[in-house]
């Protein structure tokens, strides 16, 4: 009960952000009044078809809505000053996976990080494709979060960016934002033994191309 309270605090204030009111949200994710009041209130339980509607309309990501994760899509985005060169991959898929090339194509200037990789695939929006998503190295599966959004390969040379949720002490699952996409069971002993190995976490997305200084 005090989750589900915590989820309409959090659908209440992305709605007043947006300065929309309960039936204006309502109408655009094809539900009444009387149901967002009660999502908001805590009285009703929000579903993840549900979230999905609200999370689209809200511009926030699921994981966010349901309070796994503290990165809403907004916190994604890099706009701040560029301090630091890090070098660009080609590439990570937002769908079925990609290979990553083993030499870097070109280089970017980014706050944070410690590479960046072309997106490809419609996955993971609002995440767009064909920008970069900007990758802090991580080595540890226990030092992902919740709901964090992760670059993982699988398979050998397989790299696909996906949402990471905990399974208890057994694994993870990758799911996406597109429902289209299913999500899948990744168990700990993979990552152990070498058949599944995690890049990274997401921190920040790169949209200007222009600003991409390739190798000749």
């Amino acid at each position: 009960m005090l989750n589900q309270l915590k989820i309409g605090e959090q659908i209440k204030a992305a709605r007043e952000q947006k300065g929309m009111t309960q039936e204006q949200l309502a109408e655009a994710i094809g539900m009444t009044q009387r149901m967002v009041s009660s999502y908001e209130r805590g009285k009703v339980a929000v579903s993840r078809k549900a979230a999905e509607k609200i999370s689209r309309v809200l511009g926030l990501s699921v994981a966010f809505l349901l309070r796994t994760s503290d990165m809403p899509y907004e916190k994604i985005e890099l706009d701040a000053i560029f301090k630091k060169t890090i070098p660009v991959y080609d590439s990570v898929s937002a769908g079925g996976g990609s290979v990553i090339a083993q030499e870097p194509i070109g280089t970017i200037q980014a706050t944070e990080g410690d590479f960046a990789m072309k997106i490809k695939g419609d996955s993971m929006p609002p995440l767009s494709a064909d920008s970069y998503v900007i990758v802090k190295k991580v080595y540890d599966v226990r030092d992902v979060r919740d709901g964090s959004i992760v670059v993982v390969r699988i398979n050998g040379d397989e790299a696909v960016l996906k949402y990471w949720f905990i399974e208890d002490d057994y694994g993870v699952v990758l799911r996406s934002e597109n429902i289209d996409y299913k999500p899948r069971f990744i168990p700990y002993e993979r990552f152990y033994n070498g058949e599944c190995e995690l890049i990274g976490i997401a921190v920040g997305q790169y949209k200007d191309l222009r600003g991409v200084n390739y190798k000749k």
